[in-house]
């Protein structure tokens, strides 16, 4: 048998042991992913399932509605993690839904739908405590930004 120094013995049972150590890590099973639930509340049926689909290709659970009063029941039935909250719906304006969502979660992230990048009501839905807003047409990578935030 050859001569082995100790050097080299502990060398060689260390990368063995890192060797292992790795092996462990790639063997772990993997962590459940529990998609974050999205509430869309958009008064414009092709809006609202075109954001759902952008919400969905992200990994997102979308729930959709058209109206206030269901958007408040979702919220307190289903609790999501956000609302995309448009600016007309089918019994309110977004600022009254906004101020009624306020009342109901006060920490609860709204960001605001906007018909386009020049809409006024954009800066009072801000101030009223929506998060951000998007400006239609906007793209997949425009709502993973803002959701990754949180």
């Amino acid at each position: 048998m050859p001569f082995v120094s100790k050097r080299v013995f502990r060398r060689t049972s260390a990368v063995a042991g890192l060797r292992d150590r790795l092996r462990g890590w790639l063997r772990r099973e993997p962590k459940p992913f529990v998609p974050r639930t999205i509430l869309i509340a958009d008064g414009n049926a092709a809006n609202r399932q075109s954001t759902a689909r952008l919400i969905e290709s992200l990994g997102y659970t979308s729930l959709q509605t058209p109206s206030v009063a269901e958007a408040l029941e979702r919220l307190e039935d289903q609790h999501p993690e956000f609302v995309l909250l448009g600016f007309e719906l089918q019994d309110a304006s977004g600022l009254e839904a906004l101020k009624k969502i306020r009342q109901l979660d006060s920490d609860l992230p709204v960001i605001m739908l906007a018909p386009d990048l020049w809409d006024a009501r954009v800066a009072q839905a801000m101030r009223q405590g929506a998060i951000a807003y998007l400006a239609k047409p906007f793209g997949q990578d425009d709502l993973r930004e803002l959701l990754g935030r949180r």
